[in-house]
């Protein structure tokens, strides 16, 4: 099957890149490389059928390098020599369980690292500076065929949905093979400006957890202690009968606060419709 593409640029709004070129061509993948700013489990809800197909069909696998979003105090503590693998780790971790309590998506990431179908790498600068902000894609197929794309969107579902970007295609082989060697160096951790961290065994058994635990979300409540903060907003919310927004930083845990307001109200009406 040879990979197709009606054009040579895609553009968001006049262009469908999901639709024309990125599930036509993943269903005739043996192999898709990616490398990405960011990545996130929505995307995979987006192309999840194609996938499935694809590894059916023609054993496809997925490798993904993208960025971990490391707050700027981490960021700090790499820079000061601290253990980059267990910052990292624990920062994957949190984001897993944070994403598992309200996006259903993390069990097809799940599913498909544990059946190897994908696999993923997560990459800083070694300096702690500046961020991993490359894009590029290969597909191969089974008989050796290439086609790649490069552009300013991520392995997201908003790039692919909502963000305006541009992607131009590639076929030529001299880029394809700097595209190659790039992928490959950044996989292997032979780049010296970065470190490239392989999800480790307490990631994988946290992956395969989202799996097998139908009832994800109440363990994680279990074993979660609020801050003091997000007990404070509990209670407003609660003398305030149940109503109210919240209005908290990033990274600061308002989805566990919510789920703190959700179950405290599941206790005391047990008929509860949650939108």
């Amino acid at each position: 099957m040879v990979f197709i593409s009606n054009k040579n640029v895609y553009i968001s709004f006049e262009d469908d890149f999901l639709a024309d070129f990125l599930k036509p061509n993943i269903s005739k993948a043996k192999h898709y490389k990616r490398i990405s700013g960011y990545f996130t489990s929505s995307f995979i809800d987006t192309i999840y059928e194609e996938i499935i197909s694809s590894n059916y069909d023609n054993g496809l696998k997925i490798q993904i390098i993208c960025s971990p979003d490391l707050p700027e105090e981490d960021k700090k503590k790499i820079i000061e020599g601290y253990d980059y693998k267990r910052i990292i780790e624990n920062n994957i971790l949190q984001t897993i369980d944070e994403i598992s309590l309200n996006n259903l998506n993390i069990s097809k990431i799940s599913e498909l690292i544990i059946k190897d179908i994908l696999d993923i790498r997560f990459i800083i600068n070694r300096d702690g500076s500046g961020i991993f902000h490359a894009k590029i894609g290969i597909f191969i197929n089974n008989n050796g065929d290439e086609i790649g794309f490069t552009g300013s969107n991520n392995e997201t579902a908003a790039a692919i949905k909502n963000n305006f970007e541009i992607t131009h295609v590639v076929r030529d082989k001299q880029s394809l093979e700097i595209y190659h060697n790039t992928f490959d160096s950044l996989w292997n951790n032979k780049n010296s400006n970065v470190y490239t961290f392989k999800p480790t065994e307490k990631i994988i058994n946290t992956f395969r957890e989202t799996i097998n635990e139908p009832k994800r979300r109440k363990s994680i409540l279990d074993r979660i202690t609020l801050h003091s903060y997000q007990n404070k907003a509990l209670e407003k919310w609660i003398q305030n009968k149940y109503k109210g927004m919240l209005e908290m930083a990033t990274g600061t845990g308002k989805t566990i606060t919510a789920l703190a307001c959700h179950d405290h109200l599941l206790n005391k009406k047990k008929n509860l419709i949650t939108l």
